[in-house]
């Protein structure tokens, strides 16, 4: 949710550093109000950071994340669709799609190298993956079991 934004932004904020072992400078971001907030202005002034903003209605000035977005959604598109999931799932497709994104490789990557790899350090492991849309069952102990009744 938009706002989530600036304690996510935080999160990140204290894990990216350490992480990519690289100093964040300059965030750039559209000029959508989840990001010009007196909060998220403060937040940049205290750490001594630089948030440029693009022009409105251009997203061609944000070029990457535009085309990020589009694949997204057409991944979640197909992933509904294939299995014929409610419309109303769209979300948990979005993270999935996302998710799955992560754990690819592309050219901009070192060869063998996916986003989770290299921001984890971690050998990439997919054996916990499904199919998107299988169908499960929830087991619930007995405990459990009493409460929904």
């Amino acid at each position: 949710m938009k706002s989530d934004l600036l304690a996510e932004y935080k999160k990140w904020l204290t894990r990216a550093p350490p992480r990519s072992g690289k100093k964040i400078i300059v965030l750039r971001s559209n000029s959508g109000g989840e990001y010009v907030s007196s909060a998220f202005k403060a937040l940049h002034d205290e750490s001594g950071k630089t948030h440029q903003t693009t022009v409105p209605d251009t997203p061609q000035q944000s070029g990457v994340a535009e085309r990020l977005n589009i694949d997204n959604t057409k991944m979640e598109r197909t992933m509904l669709r294939q299995k014929y999931v409610d419309q109303e799932l769209w979300a948990d497709s979005i993270k999935t799609a996302v998710y799955i994104k992560n754990r690819l490789t592309s050219r901009a990557l070192p060869v063998g190298k996916s986003p989770h790899v290299i921001w984890t350090g971690r050998k990439l492991d997919v054996s916990h993956m499904r199919g998107f849309g299988s169908t499960c069952w929830m087991v619930l102990l007995e405990p459990q079991r009493r409460q929904a009744r």
